[in-house]
């Protein structure tokens, strides 16, 4: 099993998530600038999300600054 790699491209503010050595023979368009890569077995190999990931990342960020959180009781 491999590591799975990360790759921050700040030029394009893009994202890579590449989740095995294997190379992807299909790709397909899931979402808007959001790119899934598979092998000949339709394993996922790779995630791509091609622009916006700052403002994605900021504004789960936000949402997850914005989440209650219940103390733990005393007693």
């Amino acid at each position: 099993m491999i590591k799975p790699r990360v790759v921050y491209a700040p030029d394009t503010d893009s994202l890579g998530i590449f989740l095995s050595d294997h190379p992807g023979t299909e790709a397909e368009e899931v979402a808007e600038n959001f790119i899934v890569t598979y092998d000949d077995d339709n394993n996922i190999v790779g995630i791509e999300i091609l622009s916006g990931v700052r403002q994605l990342f900021a504004e789960l960020l936000e949402k997850a600054s914005q989440s209650v959180l219940v103390p733990a009781s005393k007693g």
